[in-house]
This record gives C-alpha cells, structure tokens and sequence, in this order.
C-alpha cells in the first residue's frame, strides 16, 4: 500500500476559508471572557471577606511566636476583629469581652470554653497552657466567621 498517495489525498481536507479568519477572533473573545470572569471572581472574594483573610494570616504569622506572645498576638487579632465588626465593643473586657465575642463568633467558646483565657487571664504572670489546640480551635471560627 502506497501511504504518500492516501495522505496525499488527506492534504486536500480542510476547513473552508471563511473558518480560518473567524476562529481565532472567537477563541480570543472567549478567552478573554474566561479571564474577565476569573479576575472578578478574584476581587470578589477578596473584597468579600477582607476581615476573615487578614485575620487567618495575622493567625498564621502568630504561630511562628513562643507561646505566651502567641497568646499576646491572638487577643490582638481578636480585638481587631471586634473593632471590624463594631468599633464600641473592643473597648470592652472581662466577662462583657468574652460575651462579646460569643455573638461575634456565634459561639459560647469564649464564655465558657477554651477562649476564657482571653478575658482576665490573659492579664495573669504565669500561664501555663497548651496553646495548639486554641489556635486551631481560633481558626476554625475565624473560617466560620461571615465578614
């Protein structure tokens, strides 16, 4: 069998001229759509949720720290988060704090949880504490929080 002679004859089909001109412009329209699309998706979450991704890389940045100024750092992150939400009540502390932070959270972590430590506590000389469980249990209500 001759293969020169069947492509040969396979060279001769194409698409016709009016495709060639045409394809392009689509592609590059449906591209650049595609793109729009993308990059507003982008500013879209980003502007959505300025609190929540500023607060989780403020978390992430305070992992690096030694417990106690971990801790430190945490009630900063929260103070700020309270002061995004309602600039009053980040003047608050002791119990009004923490039940402060329960209806900003949508929790009774702070109340009666692990995250009393954030209320009078934390202003005591010696903590002793395990401070990897409340820095998950911290971001996971960062990740739930609606702003």
């Amino acid at each position: 069998m001759d293969h020169a002679n069947t492509i040969s004859k396979l060279r001769d089909i194409h698409m016709p001229s009016d495709f060639e001109s045409v394809t392009p412009i689509i592609i590059s329209t449906l591209g650049c759509i595609c793109a729009l699309i993308i990059f507003r998706s982008i500013i879209y979450y980003n502007s959505l949720y300025p609190v929540r991704i500023k607060a989780l890389k403020s978390l992430k940045d305070s992992r690096v720290l030694i417990p106690n100024e971990r801790l430190i750092a945490q009630s900063r992150l929260l103070r700020e988060v309270a002061q995004s939400v309602d600039k009053e009540t980040s003047f608050l502390y002791g119990e009004a704090w923490l039940e402060q932070l329960d209806r900003i959270f949508k929790t009774n972590f702070f109340s009666k949880g692990e995250g009393k430590i954030f209320g009078t506590e934390l202003y005591q000389k010696d903590i002793d504490l395990n401070i990897a469980p409340l820095d998950s249990a911290l971001e996971n209500l960062l990740m739930a929080l609606p702003k």
